[in-house]
Formats: C-alpha cells, sequence, structure tokens
C-alpha cells in the first residue's frame, strides 16, 4: 500500500521546547520513507519592533547556524538516512511563507504545537492555526499530547449523518489516513459515529406479500454505513463507537475515556463571518481534545492522490 504520507511540512516552533513535532515527524518518516521539510519563522523578530531580538544585521550567518541547530535535534532523534530540507525564514510573514512553500513543493501533511487561538483576533488576522485548520487543503497534524502512552490508540471520527458525496469521501481519507498510521505504534483503531437520536415519527412499513416489517433504527442504520466504509478499506480493522450525542461533547469526552494518542477529525471549513465570530466545531475541538489531532479537509484526497 502507497503512502498517502509522501512530503512532512514541520513548522518549527520556540514553545517545542521537547521537539514532539519534530519526533511525531521522523516517527511517520521512518514507517513510510518520506521527506521532512523543517519551516522556522524569524519574521516577528526581525520585523516587529516590540521583539528585542538581538539578532544580527547579517543573517545569513545567524541561518546557517539556525539550520545546524536543526540538524543536530534531527540526528539525535534519529541515525537513519531520512531526506531533510530546511527552511529559515525571515523575509515574509509565517502564512504567507508557509502558504509558498506548500504551492512549490508537494507537500502532503503539515505538523506543528497546537497554539490555542485568539478567536477574537482572528476576526481581523488570518493567523498560522488558522490558515493550517482552515485554509490549507492539506491535512495538519497538530501536537498536543506528550505523554508516553503505553498503548497508543487512534479515534477516527466518522460524520455518517451527512451523505453528501463530499462528506462520504472525506469519511474515506479519514479512514485512508487511519490505514496508514495503525502501524506506525501498532496502534489500536477506534471508529466513532456520533447520531442525533431515533426519529419522533412513526412509520408503518407494510408489504403486500409479506405483511408488516420491522423497521429500521437510526442505529442499525449507521452501523450498516459503517460497516461498508470499514470494508473498502483492507487493513482497517478497529471497535466501533456508537454514541447517540452532539459531536462537540462526545469526541472529546471519547478520546480521554479511551486515553487515545491521535484523534482524527474532519473539517469541511465553512468560513462566513459567523463561524468566524462563534467558531466552527473543528475550531472547537481542537480547543477541547486533550490528544494530538490530524485535521482532514474535503480536497485532502484529492491533493494527496496527485503526489
Amino acid at each position: 500500500m502507497n503512502s498517502i504520507f509522501k512530503h512532512i511540512l514541520v513548522i518549527e516552533s520556540s514553545s517545542d521546547t521537547n521537539n514532539f513535532v519534530l519526533q511525531r515527524a521522523v516517527d511517520v518518516a521512518k514507517q513510510n520513507h518520506v521527506k521532512i521539510t523543517v519551516f522556522r519563522s524569524f519574521y516577528k523578530e526581525v520585523h516587529d519592533k516590540k521583539f528585542d531580538s538581538g539578532l544580527p544585521d547579517d543573517l545569513s550567518l545567524f541561518v546557517l547556524q539556525q539550520q545546524q541547530l536543526i540538524c543536530e535535534k534531527f540526528n539525535r532523534l534519529t541515525d537513519e538516512d531520512l531526506d531533510l530540507d530546511i527552511i529559515i525564514s525571515w523575509q515574509a510573514p509565517a502564512v504567507t511563507s508557509i502558504a509558498a512553500i506548500i504551492n512549490a513543493n508537494k507537500i502532503s501533511l503539515v505538523m506543528r504545537l497546537f497554539h490555542k487561538e485568539n478567536h477574537l483576533l482572528d476576526l481581523f488576522t488570518l493567523s498560522v492555526e488558522r490558515y493550517l485548520t482552515r485554509h490549507c487543503e492539506l491535512p495538519v497534524w497538530l501536537v498536543k499530547n506528550n505523554a508516553q502512552l503505553p498503548e497508543y490508540k487512534i479515534l477516527a471520527c466518522l460524520d455518517i449523518d451527512d451523505d453528501t458525496e463530499t462528506n462520504k469521501a472525506l469519511n474515506h481519507t479519514i479512514l485512508d489516513a487511519s490505514e496508514q498510521l495503525i502501524p506506525l505504534k501498532s496502534a489500536e483503531l477506534h471508529i466513532l459515529d456520533c447520531y442525533y437520536g431515533e426519529s419522533a415519527s412513526i412509520a408503518i412499513n407494510y408489504d403486500a406479500d409479506s405483511g408488516f416489517r420491522e423497521g429500521v433504527s437510526v442505529k442499525r442504520q449507521h452501523m450498516k454505513t459503517i460497516n461498508k466504509y470499514v470494508a473498502a478499506h483492507a487493513n482497517i480493522n478497529g471497535t466501533v463507537h456508537l454514541n447517540e450525542s452532539m459531536p462537540d461533547d462526545d469526541i472529546p469526552q471519547t478520546a480521554d475515556e479511551l486515553h487515545v494518542g491521535l484523534t482524527i477529525i474532519g473539517n469541511c471549513k465553512h468560513d462566513h463571518f459567523f463561524n468566524r465570530m462563534l467558531g466552527d466545531s473543528s475550531q472547537f475541538l481542537t480547543d477541547k481534545i486533550s490528544s494530538d489531532i490530524l485535521v482532514i479537509k474535503p480536497d485532502s484526497e484529492n491533493m494527496m492522490l496527485a503526489m
């Protein structure tokens, strides 16, 4: 099976002192033999007057030093000969530089340490977090869980209620990603679907030949659909959780109860004003879920297949 993660972009952060993001990228790269590009922005330090950066006037030596530091960290994490590229940026804002790197390279996965958003500020400016989770078409892995778990578990969250073709493709892409990541740490897969309960209307099914027939419950309908999704993925064998609940409440709770290492969710990235002001489900979930989060977008499948 070919990897859907072929080129990982790691966005370095000064707050990731333990190199958790780079470690995740190395783990995926070793499993799938993929390229890693590490990006670090010093735009604010160079251009924002409120930063007393102490950077030299000649930045060429500084860039070489930063590249060397990243190489040293990389070599401490693995002795394998992985394909590594390092980009140090200071001339353009981080979002602009990240978008340019993605457009110029066949990036298939972006990894970054999770930073809680200032939602009010985001009404007026495009932060790196909002760009990655809402505008970037690639899968984005937000690293949050720093604990070493005795058993690594993945929680793949499907939306069965939405039967549009876009959402069906999104569900399959979530399972594709799960299928690729299960061997990473011999992970245990859990599949979660939240449904809104049984219909309040009464339907009487009658057939002239066979008489009255038992109606099919919402839960049974969802289970049947999930079985079809799973059957389309040869290496998927997970525990299914069908919960009559709201996803915003149940996904973080289930992730905590199962002690998962990675939660995979979809985001249809509706970006009208009210979602920007109040927040959409994916934005809410990235704040609430305590594990790492892999956010899959509707365009992720086509982008990854084209690589």
